[in-house]
């Protein structure tokens, strides 16, 4: 069995504070969100030994690792000779060079430190700029919203299908998936997705930076795979839509 994880348990592998016997008889799966996210983080300068054993772990305990970016890894789902692996970019080399540096015991020096920090900062608003814009969106259509339990029975899957598509055109640049694209492949992605949409419009909870990764990384998650989380809000979020079985719950 295939389980997704997400960055964070590669923090708590690398610590010993999840024990082998936690992971031992399936198979672990790296991902594009992990690699990057490691690539970006201040704890490469604030936490440097817990975040390299965490590298470590990536490196040595996935079966193998997924390196195309949600996109492309889409657009490969709907025409197989697309050929999407990441592997061959520019910045997944170097990122992936950098991270096996610091895996063997690399820092980055005092004086490219700054550097690096405004690195990260970049990266961060980026994300912060996408965020404020859904964010936005969600808080216009509260404004809107009569009855609350008939919003959140209206179904938003379509929407969310059409946004991915405008992602996957832009990024792969095509025309976007195919109407007859297999989406039941990704019905983790579709109904945690529509469900935390809902909770932001509903204004149960607001958009974080580290949420938009986290939605992507439920697109490598597939029917008799599992993601592995420690996360209450997404372990919630699964449960509510009735999507428990997809969570990985070591013995």
């Amino acid at each position: 069995m295939e389980v997704i994880c997400d960055t964070h348990i590669w923090y708590l592998i690398g610590s010993g504070e999840i024990p082998p016997a936690d992971y031992e008889s399936v198979q672990l799966v790296g991902n594009y969100i992990n690699i990057t996210e490691f690539g970006k983080t201040r704890n490469l300068v604030n936490r440097l030994e817990y975040t390299r054993c965490a590298i470590q772990a990536l490196m040595s305990k996935s079966s193998f690792m997924e390196f195309a970016s949600p996109p492309k890894y889409l657009r490969n789902w709907d025409d197989p000779t697309y050929n999407y692996s990441n592997f061959t970019d520019p910045d997944i080399q170097d990122i992936l060079r950098g991270l096996k540096m610091i895996a063997n015991g690399s820092y980055i020096v005092p004086d490219k430190v700054e550097g690096y920090i405004k690195h990260c900062e970049e990266k961060e608003q980026d994300i912060i700029s996408l965020i404020e814009t859904f964010q936005r969106s969600g808080e216009k259509v509260r404004k809107n919203i009569n009855n609350k339990k008939q919003h959140w029975a209206l179904d938003s899957i379509p929407s969310i299908r059409e946004f991915m598509s405008f992602m996957v055109s832009v990024i792969t640049k095509c025309s976007g998936l195919s109407n007859n694209f297999k989406w039941n492949r990704f019905e983790l992605f579709e109904q945690v997705h529509q469900a935390f949409n809902k909770e932001v419009e509903l204004g149960h909870r607001k958009f974080k930076p580290h949420d938009w990764a986290d939605l992507m990384l439920l697109l490598y998650v597939h029917p008799g795979n599992k993601v592995w989380t420690t996360e209450d809000k997404w372990i919630y979020l699964i449960t509510k839509v009735g999507m428990e079985h997809y969570l990985y719950k070591p013995n």
